[in-house]
């Protein structure tokens, strides 16, 4: 007559605990694999200058100016611009669900030390730590050279910003008309714009 060795239920126990740790984690891995496979992609045009063969995470774009955005899955991404006498700058960039950035990279070797930044953050930061006439320039020459909506929007969201710095109030509301001329879905927020630039906003036409 066979026994049952007392320790074969704790061990069965054991092993049934391992393996619903394991199905359990599995599952977990699944499931946020399926959560990120949700997010939507973001996008991010790149301009090099004077230009640059460019590369992201390892993958040929070609040379810029590029005729369009790339799209790219949520999360940080590894930028690479080659010219063949200027050099090469690596950078990364967190790219946002449904965000479409734009990122400029200045290929002069002098400005190798400098960290490379998005257009947006390049805008905010001379908003926040530099005068608003060099807050204007950047954003008037972003309004000059991109034709990416969204940061148009930015970029004049800034120029009436440091126009009313500057106590230019006309200008800044002239500013803010002609870009809703074109673009009629352009609205004021009141999360990003100051109570004086939504005051300033041109109604449209009844």
């Amino acid at each position: 007559m066979s026994t049952i060795k007392p320790w074969l239920p704790s061990l069965g126990a054991g092993v049934l605990v391992l393996v619903l740790a394991f199905w359990g984690a599995r599952m977990g891995e699944a499931g946020q694999d399926t959560e990120e496979h949700l997010r939507p992609p973001g996008s991010v045009e790149i301009y090099a200058y004077p230009w640059a063969r460019l590369s992201i995470d390892g993958v040929s774009l070609g040379l810029t100016p590029r005729s369009e955005a790339a799209r790219l899955d949520a999360g940080e991404h590894l930028i690479r611009a080659e010219h063949p006498t200027l050099g090469a700058r690596e950078m990364r960039i967190i790219v946002r669900p449904g965000v479409s950035e734009v990122l400029v990279i200045d290929m002069d070797p002098r400005t190798a030390d400098e960290p490379a930044r998005t257009l947006s953050e390049r805008l905010e930061r001379r908003r926040r730590d530099a005068s608003p006439e060099s807050l204007l320039v950047l954003a008037l020459a972003t309004l000059e050279r991109i034709q990416n909506r969204e940061m148009r929007r930015l970029a004049t969201r800034h120029a009436a910003h440091a126009l009313l710095r500057l106590n230019r109030s006309e200008e800044a509301r002239d500013i803010l008309q002609k870009h809703l001329d074109l673009d009629p879905e352009f609205a004021p927020d009141p999360l990003r714009d100051s109570p004086l630039i939504v005051s300033l906003w041109p109604t449209r036409p009844s």
